[in-house]
């Protein structure tokens, strides 16, 4: 994590350094990298007329002098959004630092920004994990009771079920990231922890030609010995009905919902 830009003097100052429109985000597409920054400073009138932005490999800048995989010189412009890299290739699934600095309307150059950093996405081939479910099943089940007439709606609506896997670490964790989507919608929990703050997760697409997945940071969440990961998976729009009309059933394949996690 960055640390807090500190305004000194009359120097504008680089400030809420963003990639893709977020602050240190985990799973950016390679095409879509983009850097956005603002400035600051107590001198009235002072404007960017210039910038140069820094990104290299790993997930902090290394002393010395670290290897770039793009130095953009000197960029005569005040943007100071969507600014798209213009570097070497990036690696899919991958950490990187980058930070800032800009030239005010005398032409004074401010201090490099505290870096932050974004993490690519995943490729194609990075993927490793399959969905997984309950599979066709028909246990019974008691709907909730009370007075009135009984709710189609509630009727038609089925238990979500629980998955869940224990796992054993043999070693301490450095870092860790959770990659999740579902046929349905999910939950998440590592070691009795709720994992993200997402609500009805991973969105609704075309399932039957995009999923979306969503990227987490659980190194905080596992710790050496036996972990367990947990999921609460629920139809969605992939596999239930849509409105309050039961027979207007999703048009996708799976029959009941399944979730897929892969670990990085």
């Amino acid at each position: 994590m960055g640390r807090p830009e500190v305004v000194t003097g009359g120097h504008l100052v680089p400030a809420d350094l963003q990639c893709a429109h977020k602050k240190e985000p985990l799973s950016v597409e390679i095409e879509r990298v983009r850097f956005n920054w603002r400035t600051v400073g107590r001198r009235p009138g002072g404007r960017q007329t210039a910038y140069q932005v820094l990104v290299g490999h790993g997930h902090w800048e290394p002393p010395g002098r670290p290897e770039l995989v793009w130095d953009s010189g000197r960029v005569e412009s005040e943007d100071a959004s969507d600014i798209a890299y213009s570097g070497a290739p990036l690696a899919t699934a991958h950490g990187y630092w980058w930070k800032v600095r800009v030239w005010d309307e005398a032409r004074q150059p401010s201090p490099y920004s505290a870096p932050a950093t974004f993490e690519t996405a995943l490729g194609g081939d990075d993927w490793e994990a399959v969905l997984i479910g309950l599979g066709p099943h028909d246990e019974p089940y008691e709907p909730p009771s009370g007075d009135g007439p009984v709710d189609p709606v509630i009727l038609a609506m089925k238990p979500a079920p629980y998955l869940r896997r224990a796992f054993v670490l043999d070693n301490d964790v450095r870092s860790a990231r959770l990659y999740a989507t579902a046929l349905g919608i999910y939950q998440l929990c590592v070691n009795g922890h709720g994992v993200g703050d997402s609500v009805l997760a991973p969105g609704w697409t075309d399932y039957a030609k995009r999923m979306l997945y969503q990227a987490y940071d659980v190194t905080g969440l596992l710790t050496r010995g036996e972990n367990v990961v947990a999921a609460v998976v629920a139809d969605g729009w992939a596999c239930s009905f849509y409105g309050e009309d039961p027979s207007a059933q999703a048009v996708t394949i799976p029959a009941t919902p399944n979730c897929s996690c892969s670990w990085r």
